[in-house]
């Protein structure tokens, strides 16, 4: 698609945006991932491209206009939930914890995300299950080949069927076996029994804020030290 000029790209990724969301039949969070990708295209395309956060909320208050019940899905809220908590929080968890990049990364997208879905996640079912970190940890790095795959064999597979089935379910053995990977990840950490109720999560949700803060207004009053100290 690069090699397209501009105008066409856009046209190009539209087009691939609306083939993935009727494969994936618009569930809510997919909308909110194509709404988001559409946003960011279109801003790309004139020329002023925007930060994740923006791209959010542009995205959001499009679909919500669109269809106002979505508030009520809890599929979309958490996918916006666990979306922003990614964008404000992932960066500054992830160059805060130790380690090899790969797993920072992983560990810091993952905790950013959990915290950010924990307010949804806490009056809907009472709980924030802890055994989604290893469980996200561990389905990452399938997840995206597992979409680009299915979105490509999908189509191919649609498309020689009728004249060839069994090279349409050959296409669909890499998919398969991913898929079943994926599945599999998430049937063995379900079962873990490692969660934080209610009052567990929101005390340490409250903790880290009062942290936070604490780090704010000491950071804020060295500044405010060393101003002083310069201006004499």
């Amino acid at each position: 698609m690069r090699r397209l000029p501009l105008r066409a790209q856009l046209v190009a990724g539209l087009a691939v945006l609306v083939v993935f969301g009727t494969m994936t039949r618009w569930e809510p969070s997919v909308l909110r991932a194509c709404a988001m990708a559409a946003c960011s295209m279109a801003a790309l395309y004139l020329g002023r491209p925007t930060a994740g956060v923006r791209v959010l909320a542009l995205a959001i208050v499009v679909l919500v206009l669109a269809d106002p019940f979505l508030i009520h899905s809890i599929g979309f809220l958490l996918s916006c939930a666990a979306s922003a908590g990614i964008a404000v929080l992932a960066i500054p968890i992830t160059t805060r914890l130790p380690g090899p990049t790969w797993l920072r990364e992983a560990l810091g997208v993952t905790l950013a995300a959990q915290l950010g879905v924990a307010p949804v996640l806490i009056p809907v079912f009472g709980s924030v299950p802890l055994a989604a970190l290893p469980a996200n940890v561990l389905a990452g790095p399938i997840a995206g080949p597992l979409t680009v795959l299915g979105l490509v064999t999908g189509i191919a597979g649609g498309v020689v069927e009728p004249w060839w089935p069994g090279l349409a379910a050959a296409f669909q053995v890499p998919t398969g076996l991913l898929a079943q990977a994926m599945l599999r990840v998430a049937a063995i950490f379900s079962r873990l029994p490692i969660d934080v109720d209610g009052r567990a999560a929101w005390a340490m949700i409250a903790g880290a804020a009062l942290v936070g803060a604490a780090k704010l207004w000491s950071g804020r009053r060295r500044n405010l030290r060393v101003d002083a100290l310069s201006s004499r």
